[in-house]
Formats: C-alpha cells, structure tokens, sequence
C-alpha cells in the first residue's frame, strides 16, 4: 500500500485543485482537494472503475494539479479503512454545497450507517424524510463525491440484494465483506440491516 506519484500542472480557476492516488487493495484511490484561504476541502474520492477501467485524479477531474499536501489525516484513514481498520470520518458537509436539502438528508443518513450494518434504499428514503423515494436516493447514491467517507456501499436493495455501486458490484461485494457483512448468492444472509435514524428493519423493508 501507498501512494503513487501522479503530479498536474493545471490548475482551478478557484486557486487550484490538487490530488493523490493512493494505491490500495482495491486499486488506485484519488482523492482530490482544494484550498479556501487556509482551509483545506475535500472535493472528490475516485474509486477504480469509475469513469474508465483505470481512472486517475488528472483525467477525471482535468483541472487537478500537484500534491500540495492537504488532507493528511483523511487519506490515512482511507488506506487503513481499505485494509479493513474501523475508521470514522466527518462528515464533509463543506464539499457538498449546492446540493439539495434532501441529498443532503440522504448522504447524512448514510454517513451514519455504522461499520457492519446495511441499509435499504426505501430505509434511507424514510430517513431523509421521503417515504417511498427509494429511486431518488438510487440517484443521490450514484452521485456521491466522496464514496468511503461517505459509505454508499452501505446502502441495499430492500430484498437484500446488493444493488448497483459506482465501483462495481464486486467491489461492493468486497467492502462489505470487509466490514464482516455475510453475503451468499448476492444477498445479504445475516441480521445487519441497521435500525438507527429511522433506517427501518428487513421484515418492514420487505413489506
């Protein structure tokens, strides 16, 4: 594990973006960030697959640059989560302006899903306050920025099954196992569909 050295010359209009690949069990991670004044905000999390079989930080986001060595911590926690260490992070409520407030109710519910445990598209729908938008959070999931730190691997289908992944269903499949969730056949076997934040349970999911 480690990083690789992937340095860009161009640069954002908004002072500039930079990123690392980090190479990981999964492959080569990106993780992209920016400079407001002193602060440092993360941008995106590229995972392998998306957006092309091999995807890097400079052909994803072209405006990326050098590795000016922001988000330390963060991308330390991204390597030791992908080797299957327990690993919390904040939520990254500053990279995520301009989203609808019910996005933003989805990815914060999701933020919550514990280590260990899954939740139903239809759940997370109910728990951004959209009772039957199990579609609509389909769609937040197959936009979300900052997969891992925000975990959208956590989220399935109501019946179990894993449903779709920006990285792919055996990476999905992969994560999960990680974090000690049984799968068999696709599905998931064990009782670890979350409760928590008015995530409901399988037996009501399946209803």
């Amino acid at each position: 594990m480690g990083d690789r050295d992937c340095r860009g010359k161009n640069r954002g209009d908004d002072g500039g973006l930079s990123y690392r690949v980090l190479v990981t069990p999964i492959g080569e991670v990106a993780v992209v960030w920016g400079r407001d004044g002193e602060e440092v905000r993360l941008r995106r999390v590229v995972l392998p697959g998306q957006g092309g079989a091999s995807p890097t930080a400079g052909s994803l986001v072209p405006a990326a640059g050098a590795d000016d060595g922001g988000l330390e911590d963060l991308m330390e926690g991204i390597e030791a989560f992908l080797r299957g260490i327990p690993v919390s992070f904040p939520f990254p409520e500053e990279g995520l302006g301009g989203w609808s407030s019910f996005s933003l109710r989805v990815l914060k519910a999701v933020w919550s899903i514990p280590r260990g445990r899954v939740a139903s598209y239809g759940g997370v729908a109910r728990a951004a306050g959209r009772d039957g938008a199990a579609r609509a959070v389909g769609r937040v999931m197959a936009a979300n920025p900052f997969p891992i730190v925000i975990p959208c691997h956590r989220v399935v289908r109501g019946d179990g099954n894993l449903g779709g992944f920006g990285g792919g269903r055996a990476m999905k499949e992969y994560l999960l196992r990680l974090e000690g969730v049984r799968i068999s056949h696709g599905r998931i076997t064990n009782s670890c569909l979350w409760n928590g934040a008015g995530v409901l349970s399988a037996e009501r999911d399946r209803r």
